[in-house]
């Protein structure tokens, strides 16, 4: 019986911390690159990207991505599947498709 409960209770638990809104954390949006941050901080250094009115920041775009960073005119609207990077900076994404 108790196993039984302890079991019934670890799965409500599971449960009630997916998110079923957000598969694996990856979330599809339109944003605006607006361009490049050099400055040389850990969490400064990165292309500028707004989202729903929040600006975040990337460091790559995979290869297989059509869209050239360094030849692009800013600011240029783009449709970004992206998640929250595990980095300790609060406002970086890691980016898993993008396209103009």
């Amino acid at each position: 019986m108790k196993k039984t409960l302890l079991i019934g209770i670890a799965a409500v638990l599971s449960l009630a911390a997916c998110d079923k809104n957000d598969a694996g954390g990856i979330k599809r949006s339109a944003g605006i690159i607006t361009g490049f941050d050099g400055s040389k901080c850990y969490c400064c250094w990165g292309w500028i990207v707004e989202i729903d009115n929040v600006v975040y920041k990337f460091d790559k775009i995979p290869p297989s991505s059509s869209i050239d960073l360094n030849n692009i005119s800013y600011p240029a609207p783009v449709n970004i599947e992206w998640r929250s990077s595990a980095k300790d900076c609060s406002d970086r994404i890691d980016v898993i498709s993008i396209s103009q």
